[in-house]
Parts: C-alpha cells; structure tokens; sequence
C-alpha cells in the first residue's frame, strides 16, 4: 500500500516485503566454504547479496558489484560488507514486525577476527528464520 509514493502506515509491515529467498542448509554451505579453502564463501555472500535484494524490492545490494569490489580492494570491501549485508536483514526484519539485534556489529566483530565464515552463517540462519515468519511457518 503506498499514500503519495510512500507506504502506508496503516498497512501490516509484511505487505511490504519482496519475494522471500530460499532456505539454505548452513551447515551445508560451511562444509562447502571450508572444503573449497573458501572460495565457496564469496559466492555464499553473493547468494546473500542477491535474495536481500529481492526480498528489499529496490536496486541495492548489488551483490555482483559487491563481489568485484571486495576482489578489487583485497578484501576491504567484504569487511563493509559483513557489516552493511546484517543492517539489512535487520530493516527486513522490522518491515516483517520482527525484533531487530546486534547483527550487524557481530558480523562485523566477527569479520575483523577472520571469522568471516561464522558471520555468513549467521546471515543466512537469520534469513532462514525470515522466510519462515513472511511464509507463516513460523
């Protein structure tokens, strides 16, 4: 529901949610990420990038962009993004009448430690819970 552009705050907070992305298997995607060297892991964030941007339904993240900036500046750009990917779960989480968390600061905490791993894992187990609630299996 959108009023002049703007939505609506009369309308349930779900209405305004994209399509929710898929459930992962996290204990999958480390085993891949660690068997890989992680080299799975920019792909795991890729994967990420791009359901945050459908489920957000606008133009950011650019997961792809996201991708080569992080190879261009050796990795600087994937400590943002442990950071910046977390705050966006955290506004899909309120869009979703959800609590919000300290997300984004344990991711980042997580990353600066070179446990960026356990970071993408809990990225994805929070999006996981996510598209239970907006599918209403939760």
């Amino acid at each position: 529901m959108e009023e002049w552009g703007a939505l609506s705050p009369w309308a349930h907070p779900r209405a305004f949610l994209g399509a929710p992305g898929p459930e992962r298997n996290v204990a999958l995607y480390v085993v891949l990420s660690l068997l890989s060297c992680g080299l799975f892991a920019p792909i795991w964030m890729y994967l990420i990038g791009r359901d945050l941007r459908r489920a957000l339904a606008q133009d950011e993240p650019r997961p792809g962009l996201d991708l080569l900036l992080s190879v261009i500046t050796c990795g600087v750009w994937w400590i943002y993004l442990l950071y910046r990917y977390p705050s966006l779960i955290l506004e899909l989480k309120r869009r979703a009448g959800l609590t919000g968390g300290d997300l984004p600061v344990i991711s980042l905490i997580l990353g600066i430690l070179s446990l960026g791993l356990v970071s993408l894992a809990l990225m994805q187990s929070e999006l996981n819970h996510l598209w239970q609630v907006v599918r209403g299996r939760t």
